[in-house]
């Protein structure tokens, strides 16, 4: 790296920890800091049965567990198609089906205010990165990974299992 862009890189760093810094003085409330009982305050849990929270309590961790994968195996996917294509990742590694679908996802979920927002990570619009990965990927010769459409399918069920079915 040129002297000139270890300077640029370090300027950036720097001012980003300056930035973190200002948040943290004015009050700047993490998400990890928030205490349970004011977000079961703010979202009036008083209002439903104990046992039926605390059914919806162990399957969070399920949930949480699959999402969290589901993020590590985006993160990967994204790596190898960045190392294999370079900036051009999305429109050389990903196929036109994909994309398209992508696109499709993303302007339906604009005309849902109140639906979170994914993010900019193009990969999180879709169901596909295992066959991304895959393609990516076959110089490992591996074929036995599942797909994310079966992963999200179990993703979907951890909100519907009963506690008593664990």
């Amino acid at each position: 790296m040129s002297s000139d862009a270890s300077e640029q890189v370090y300027d950036f760093v720097y001012r980003a920890m300056l930035a973190e810094e200002a948040l943290d003085v004015a009050g700047r409330i993490r998400r990890n800091e928030l205490d349970s009982t004011e977000v079961a305050d703010a979202l009036s849990f008083e209002l439903f049965d104990e046992d039926l929270l605390e059914q919806a309590r162990l399957m969070s961790a399920v949930y949480t567990a699959i999402a969290a994968f589901e993020m590590s195996v985006r993160r990967f996917v994204k790596k190898v198609l960045m190392d294999t294509h370079g900036e051009d990742w999305w429109d050389k590694g990903v196929s036109e089906k994909i994309r398209k679908f992508v696109d499709s996802r993303r302007t339906d979920e604009e005309k849902v205010k109140w639906h979170g927002v994914r993010g900019d990570d193009l990969l999180t619009y879709t169901e596909q990165n295992w066959a991304i990965c895959r393609r990516s990927c076959s110089r490992t010769g591996s074929t036995s990974m599942p797909t994310f459409h079966e992963l999200t399918g179990r993703r979907r069920c951890s909100r519907h299992w009963s506690a008593r079915a664990m």
